[in-house]
């Protein structure tokens, strides 16, 4: 559990709003699952070319496009229209800068008020992930679910909500305790395991600390 929040986490921006809820029991978030650059744009088909693509571009329902952009100094979500292997036809054949480089990957968004975004503008690509407590099998446990989904067990058994099974708190930069999703810079989590075998109950607790990028 520590591990997989530890992942989620360490890549976030507080900043940037990465951070969608806060609360004690339960964390909402933006999943960052891969990056690259815009190295060509075409308005007209509300299409980036992007080079260098890494981590995981994969189109699903859940998928969104963060693309920063220089003029409006802030990062702007798009949802994902179509993803395919470039280079494209076009204004998307090659990318907009010296060296012939191609653009690897076409991605397609659909267009609200414009694309945002410039030449060698980084991207990210995300979807929303939900950190909480959830009950099955008449026992607790912590869950990850994905854009509102069904939850997938992480670990437990845990202790019931009442005696804090788990608990997450919230620290901005000066060490003090936030509830400004904006403002945090890291995050610690307590688990206290429940656990019972043939003889008797179990229990152990287990603590992990998260620093936020906040780039």
């Amino acid at each position: 559990a520590a591990a997989a929040l530890s992942w989620e986490v360490q890549r976030s921006s507080a900043a940037r709003g990465d951070l969608i809820s806060i609360g004690a029991q339960s964390l909402v978030m933006r999943s960052i699952e891969g990056s690259a650059t815009v190295c060509v744009m075409d308005p007209a088909t509300d299409s980036y070319g992007v080079w260098q693509p890494m981590g995981r571009f994969v189109k699903t329902g859940d998928d969104s496009l963060l693309v920063y952009d220089a003029g409006l100094q802030l990062w702007v979500a798009h949802e994902i229209v179509s993803l395919k292997p470039g280079p494209g036809g076009g204004p998307l054949s090659s990318c907009a800068w010296s060296g012939g480089q191609v653009p690897e990957l076409l991605v397609k968004v659909k267009n609200v008020s414009g694309i945002p975004g410039q030449i060698g503008s980084p991207v990210q690509k995300f979807r929303v992930v939900e950190y909480g407590v959830m009950n099955w099998s008449d026992r607790w446990w912590l869950g990850r679910r994905v854009s509102g989904g069904s939850f997938e067990v992480l670990t437990g058994p845990l202790a019931t909500p009442p005696d804090s099974g788990v608990v997450l708190h919230y620290y901005d930069a000066a060490g003090a305790a936030t509830a400004v999703s904006t403002s945090v810079h890291r995050l610690s989590l307590r688990l206290r395991a429940e656990s019972q075998d043939s003889l008797a109950e179990r229990r152990d607790s287990a603590y992990a600390t998260v620093f936020l990028r906040n780039q």
